[in-house]
């Protein structure tokens, strides 16, 4: 992924192509989360000194849900925090979509579960269209499974309860999602066990058996496709994708909220491992760079993620290619 961070960056210039500025945005975040290592450390230092002053200063909206999803990945209890006040703040329907969806982003399970609770809850500020955002962004991830069964083993019969006395609660709608997201998670027989004994009381219910019991199904067969193809797509990548990317310099979290990330530069990680800087690819060469890289990032994403919501359509080991698509 390398290449296409060295082209894109995450600054806007006056004379580059329109596709770096549709590539920024398109894959920024993509990058940040398969872990390389500048994307990481630049959007954090930038999340951070935007926390500090968000009245003074702006992020660039084409790398907006990439700052903001990195510095809560990465950050503290009380800059997510922080990012909470600030969408209670706005009254921007776009930049309280953001900062939704960021806010997801953390990897403390404990977060992510009082952040799903709020949907439950009238006076959170969430929006009752806003639900869905919320929890997408919470179960979007890994890391926010143990959240989602959590919720699951708390939560069900109340939501239940709630429905039946309110036909226009979101209570419903807002259970069924988690339980389909929940469901799609699910890479492990363990986890395969404990989603179906938490819903076991309600596979004969009325309002949940029907998404219950295919959520189930599918769960199966997107777990018999990871044991029957894991295995080709290790091999797959462990030949055509080589990793030599050292891990972030800011994946612990600060001490205090005023902490910063060591300043650094590609070309200082580079001689700090002994490696020569890649050359700036050419300006021209962004559309082949972001054409080859899509495809392997958009698996890599998923297969990082949770393996199992990859659909495998071809591999072609012997001439190393690779076509898949992956539910996002």
């Amino acid at each position: 992924m390398g290449p296409i961070f060295t082209t894109l960056g995450l600054e806007d210039t006056p004379t580059e192509e329109n596709m770096n500025k549709i590539g920024r945005s398109s894959v920024a975040l993509w990058i940040c989360n398969l872990g390389h290592h500048q994307c990481v450390d630049e959007t954090v230092t930038q999340f951070r000194d935007w926390i500090q002053k968000t009245e003074e200063t702006n992020i660039p909206p084409n790398i907006k849900d990439a700052v903001y999803c990195m510095g809560i990945k990465h950050g503290s209890d009380d800059e997510w925090s922080k990012l909470w006040n600030h969408y209670e703040a706005t009254d921007l329907a776009s930049e309280r979509t953001a900062v939704l969806n960021a806010l997801g982003c953390s990897q403390d399970t404990a977060t992510l579960y009082n952040y799903l609770v709020k949907i439950t809850d009238p006076d959170s500020n969430v929006r009752s269209q806003d639900h869905y955002v919320v929890i997408r962004a919470v179960l979007g991830e890994k890391a926010g499974l143990a959240a989602g069964f959590e919720f699951l083993k708390k939560h069900t019969a109340s939501l239940i309860d709630e429905a039946k006395k309110d036909e226009t609660s979101p209570a419903e709608d807002n259970l069924k999602s988690v339980i389909n997201l929940v469901g799609s998670g699910i890479t492990t027989e363990e986890e395969m066990q404990l989603f179906s004994t938490t819903l076991s009381p309600y596979t004969s219910h009325p309002l949940l058996s029907g998404t219950i019991n295919k959520t189930l199904s599918v769960a199966k067969e997107r777990f018999q496709f990871k044991t029957d193809h894991q295995s080709a797509l290790q091999k797959w990548f462990d030949a055509n994708t080589p990793s030599t990317t050292p891990p972030p310099t800011t994946t612990s979290r600060p001490t205090d909220s005023t902490s910063q990330p060591a300043s650094s530069t590609p070309h200082d990680h580079d001689h700090a491992n002994g490696t020569t800087p890649s050359p700036t690819p050419k300006s021209g060469a962004a559309s082949t760079v972001i054409t080859n890289g899509l495809l392997v990032a958009t698996v890599l994403v998923c297969i990082k993620n949770k393996m199992a919501s990859c659909e495998l359509v071809v591999i072609e080991l012997g001439e190393a290619k690779l076509f898949a698509s992956c539910e996002t």
